[in-house]
């Protein structure tokens, strides 16, 4: 009998539908909002996690003009706040160091664009035109948290749906579209698993 994937999401909301139909294929665990509350939650599952196939589902914003919900799979995570992209401040500590994902969901699954992620304390709810990298990139609070965590320690994969454009109207695109992607997460990833 093949072991059960660990999924891992913010908030549990964001993949209800996915293991109200799969349930019996998964252990699930909910590693909350924000960048602390994911630091301490996913430091207390690092046993459960160990040896084991982990992957992190979950919503994000995206650097684009061209926003349409669609699913990603994360290759590429980095520490990136908005403050720093924009030259506003500086850590007084080297940023730490990108982490590289290759996970096998992803590895066997074409359907799915590939996106890197830049992570941070709090979303970036700025219009501002030097936010647009050639590559497309996500927007995501825990990732960066969780994955520094526990991409040393097991098979660590990630697929975040696009709910919204970076920028001063996220939180309510966000809030119009985060159901959309439960159920585009809940279909997609329900028949690659």
């Amino acid at each position: 009998m093949p072991k059960k994937i660990i999924l891992l999401s913010a908030a549990r909301f964001e993949i209800e539908q996915l293991l109200s139909t799969n349930r019996e294929r998964f252990t699930y665990f909910e590693i909350g909002v924000g960048v602390e509350e994911a630091a301490i939650r996913s430091q207390r599952i690092l046993p459960y996690c160990r040896d084991q196939q982990v992957l992190f589902v979950g919503s994000a914003g995206i650097f684009s003009d061209n926003f349409e919900i669609k699913l990603y799979n994360v290759d590429h995570i980095s520490w990136q706040p908005y403050e720093i992209r924009e030259k506003h401040a500086h850590y007084p500590i080297q940023n730490p160091q990108p982490i590289l994902l290759g996970h096998k969901f992803q590895k066997n699954n074409n359907k799915l664009n590939h996106a890197q992620v830049y992570c941070g304390p709090h979303i970036t709810d700025s219009d501002s035109k030097n936010l647009s990298p050639s590559k497309t990139t996500l927007e995501n609070i825990e990732l960066f948290t969780v994955a520094q965590r526990l991409a040393g320690i097991c098979e660590f994969g990630a697929i975040l749906g696009a709910t919204n454009k970076i920028g001063s109207n996220s939180q309510s695109e966000w809030r119009s579209n985060f159901k959309e992607v439960a159920r585009l997460t809940a279909d997609t990833i329900g028949k690659m698993l």
